[in-house]
Order: structure tokens, then C-alpha cells, then sequence
């Protein structure tokens, strides 16, 4: 299984990455990455690799090929037709990932309310409505309306 290369923003750059640590693209890979400075090869000589770029030139955000927080290769989501997608949450350690959704976050936080035992039921269901105000979405604030001059 390869590894995928992802923007913080969630944009799939490519799932033919062959080592996440050190960001080589297999060598087929349509796309075409960086190129990395002569590496010894273990044929003798030296070679030179495809590389995952550090930042993705259409949002300008940081690729990333493995979890910030506990290095776990980044895998995508590929549907039957052909359709991709990053998974929110990281199969490591369970933490979500920069493009993962407020409704993605606020489910995740209502699983792990449900597994904490020492929670009592009135605080859980406090809690639990608290977060439920988190997933309404967001009103644009009314501005006061501003007083006619009067002659």
C-alpha cells in the first residue's frame, strides 16, 4: 500500500508515495513532484529521486505524507468511481486532521464523551448540549441600522 501526499487543506496531491519520512514518489507517478539532489544508488553510482513537494502550488499550504502529531502514513479514501478523498481522522493516534469538518470534530468529541466513564450522566448530557450549539451553523450578526438624518 502506498502512502498519500495531502495539503493542510485537503486536497489529494498523490497517492504514489512510496516512503512518507522521506517523501519519494514511485518512480511511475504521473505526477511530477521535485526532483531530489544525487542520491547514492544501490546499483553503484548515484540516482535521482521524485520527491512530494514541501507546499502545493494551487493553495500554497504545506503537504503533508504522514500525521503531524504521531507520523502515521496519510492514506485516501478511493471510491469505485474514482472519486478520492483524505480521511478526516488519523488511523494512529485518532486526532483530526486540518481539513477535517466542524460536524467530523464535534462527532469525534460526542464518541469519546460516550466512552469516558468518569463522566456522570447529567454532566455528559450537559456537555453534549453544549456541543450541539457548536454544530448550528454560523448567523451573520445583525448590524444596527443606521439612523436617518432628519432635517
Amino acid at each position: 500500500m502506498t502512502t498519500s501526499a495531502v495539503c493542510e487543506q485537503g486536497h489529494i496531491i498523490s497517492d504514489d508515495v512510496v516512503d512518507a519520512k522521506s517523501r519519494v514518489l514511485a518512480a511511475a507517478s504521473a505526477w511530477t513532484g521535485v526532483w531530489s539532489p544525487d542520491v547514492p544508488s544501490s546499483r553503484g553510482g548515484t540516482t535521482r529521486e521524485k520527491l512530494v513537494a514541501q507546499y502545493w502550488r494551487s493553495c500554497g499550504a504545506r503537504v503533508l505524507t504522514e500525521c503531524p502529531n504521531c507520523s502515521t502514513p496519510l492514506v485516501s479514501i478511493n471510491y469505485p468511481a474514482g472519486e478520492r478523498e483524505p480521511y478526516a481522522f488519523c488511523s494512529g493516534c485518532g486526532e483530526p486532521f486540518h481539513w477535517a469538518t466542524r460536524e467530523q470534530v464535534v462527532s469525534r468529541i460526542r464518541n469519546l464523551l460516550d466512552l469516558d466513564s468518569s463522566l456522570s450522566n447529567s454532566d455528559r448530557f450537559e456537555l453534549i448540549d453544549a456541543i450541539e450549539e457548536l454544530v448550528l451553523p454560523d448567523t451573520p450578526r445583525q448590524r444596527p441600522q443606521k439612523s436617518k438624518l432628519l432635517n
